[in-house]
């Protein structure tokens, strides 16, 4: 198969999606020695000049004459794909919208406009693999970005967006030095468009290089349909609803990948708190291994982070660890936990039994377990075989590296004894300053490092409630949630750091029944210390309304971090956090707000791409 037909529409990327099956059946090993040297050069120019200066014609010109020069060149498909539409576009009418001043026209004028330059969205890969962004992050807003402004109204036009291939300028690489580039197209950006507005996905990609308008015709229209079909049954729902709709939907989809559960499962508890999901997030998690980036890990650790802990340390005590485990160990373990790591691997050679890097391993134990680390660092010292090479420095870029590596840098800082190990050495250097001080360990180390072994030390993630019983969360939770103000507050007082989901919503509950602003900021404070993104409702509540203005700039700051973390990391368009900023919007405009509390909400405002007025 040639590559023009892995571009064409009718098929698809059939050969696509099992392209690197064999590194000698790559793609780009279609194309003809004459496609490489002379029609390359000329279409990627091209095509990077387009995403520079948006020519549409010059784009035209270029590409009809690079195929009548040579009709037979490799890139006749992807050249059609691009004339096609051009051609059409360029023979449409200037619809009337865009005549119409931005402050005159209706909002269905204003929903089209941005439809249209969605063409203009444009932007090279920030990485070698992948796409550019088509979301601002913190720059300039695209014409993407205001449907995160405009919200559901959108939604229709997108889904009638989804089936033009008009190119856009943005443009698409699998390798930066692969003789193809993509421009990805209206129907493209509109998906992605509709799936921050939904915080639904409604198609996956399968691969870095796989985009909608490249992808196989059926999978294609089962994306699209099922996008229609989700918005003939959430049109009007809550956004938590249109989220269980597609969870549904896609299960029911037997032509599309599967769905990233657990990412759902996060948005509800983000929405409505994670009452509603632990069951089902509790049943994955004892059915299936943690692994070394297990999302069901990390979905646990921010909504259930006692279950996790627990459920680790009850598998260690048992004997029956699971990958990943060790994971949790080093950063919730105590120095009895430590104890029989050390024991475990001096006899089973094993630390945790995934393919985890025994360097990272090594590096998370010195940096939780700090002095109990002591005696898996020494044994650590004892493997010496190669087993790759890593970065060193500018000086030395890279050379051959063994476990024991890390391990002797490791073992040189926690304990003091400097066995002359230097990082930028040669092997023969290196291995030699570790049989030292794997030497000194046995003859001196054990009975001169006693005492700074067993020393205890400030957990370096707190502790908090993590390993309360469960009675003994009931009965905080009972008298969070009870009428006795006085037992209430006293509870209060004594709380550290709170991860038990019951018991931070009984706290969050009982900002409403404080009447004392002292005991409101000392509940806030307690909640601070591990904030949860299903906060924000009640967060600007307290931001916009409470009278004490210590307790709004503390909400106000619970606030600021999670629109940060949300911007920093693209996340969806979400419900809550749009009606928080309404809320700071307000606080902002009013001129009786405190001049502390109006910079708060101005700085959120800002960080958000949105100028205060």
């Amino acid at each position: 198969m040639s590559l023009p037909a892995i571009f064409c529409k009718a098929c698809g990327l059939v050969l696509l999606l099992c392209v690197f099956a064999s590194a000698d059946d790559r793609w780009e090993n279609h194309l003809t020695e004459h496609d490489r040297k002379v029609a390359w050069p000329v279409f990627r120019n091209a095509i990077l000049d387009f995403q520079k200066n948006g020519d549409r014609a010059a784009l035209l010109k270029s590409c009809k004459e690079l195929l009548a020069n040579d009709p037979q060149t490799g890139y006749a498909e992807p050249l059609r794909g691009l004339i096609d539409p051009l051609e059409r576009e360029a023979a449409a009418e200037t619809p009337d919208f865009l005549k119409v001043p931005p402050e005159k026209r209706t909002p269905e004028e204003n929903i089209r406009y941005w439809i249209y330059q969605l063409r203009s969205v444009g932007g090279l890969p920030f990485l070698d693999e992948g796409t550019a962004q088509i979301f601002s992050f913190g720059g300039p807003p695209t014409a993407a970005d205001q449907f995160l402004e405009i919200g559901a109204p959108a939604i229709p036009y997108l889904l009638d967006a989804l089936d033009d291939d008009t190119p856009t300028q943005i443009v698409a690489w699998q390798r930066q030095h692969y003789p193809i580039y993509f421009l990805l197209r209206r129907q493209d950006i509109a998906m992605k468009c509709l799936e921050r507005i939904t915080a639904c996905r409604f198609y996956d990609e399968g691969a870095t290089f796989i985009h909608l308008y490249m992808d196989t015709p059926e999978r294609r229209k089962s994306a699209i349909d099922n996008a229609r079909k989700w918005w003939q049954e959430s049109r009007g729902k809550t956004q938590a609803q249109g989220i269980r709709n597609q969870l549904r939907l896609r299960q029911q989809n037997i032509t599309l990948r599967g769905y990233d559960r657990i990412a759902a499962l996060r948005l509800l508890a983000t929405l409505e708190g994670p009452e509603g999901i632990l069951d089902e997030l509790h049943a994955l998690s004892i059915r299936d291994a943690y692994g070394l980036n297990s999302p069901i890990r990390e979905a646990l650790e921010q909504f259930d982070r006692p279950f996790m802990v627990q459920e680790a340390l009850r598998r260690f005590w048992d004997h029956a660890v699971r990958e990943g485990d060790y994971q949790i160990l080093y950063k919730y373990g105590d120095s009895k936990v430590y104890q029989e790591m050390a024991k475990r691997f001096e006899e089973s050679h094993k630390l945790d039994p995934s393919a985890w890097v025994i360097g990272d391993q090594a590096i998370a134990a010195a940096r939780y377990g700090k002095n109990w680390s002591i005696p898996i660092l020494a044994q650590l010292l004892t493997l010496t075989e190669m087993t790759g090479s890593r970065y060193v420095s500018p000086k030395v870029q890279s050379q051959p590296f063994c476990p024991a590596d890390k391990a002797a840098e490791l073992f040189q800082q926690v304990t003091g004894y400097n066995a002359g190990y230097d990082a930028e050495g040669s092997k023969e250097e290196r291995l030699a300053a570790i049989e030292k001080a794997h030497r000194w360990w046995l003859d001196k180390g054990p009975a001169a490092m006693a005492a700074k072994t067993n020393e205890d030390h400030a957990p370096v993630v707190p502790i908090g409630d993590l390993l309360m019983t469960d009675e003994e969360g009931a009965a905080l939770q009972a008298l969070l949630n009870g009428t006795d103000a006085a037992a209430r507050r006293k509870a209060i007082a004594n709380l550290t750091t709170v991860y038990a989901p019951k018991t931070e919503r009984a706290l969050v509950s009982s900002l409403a029944k404080e009447d004392d602003p002292a005991e409101r900021r000392r509940i806030l404070e307690v909640l601070d210390r591990a904030p949860q993104p299903w906060y924000v409702p009640t967060m600007a509540t307290v931001f916009a309304n409470d009278q004490d203005e210590p307790s709004r700039l503390l909400a106000g700051k619970m606030l600021l971090a999670q629109f940060q973390s949300a911007r920093s990391h693209g996340s969806p368009r979400l419900e809550t956090r749009r009606q928080a900023f309404q809320e700071v919007r307000r606080v902002v405009a009013d001129t009786n707000t405190p001049p502390a509390v109006r910079d708060l909400g101005t700085e959120m405002l800002k960080d958000r791409g949105i100028q205060a007025k």
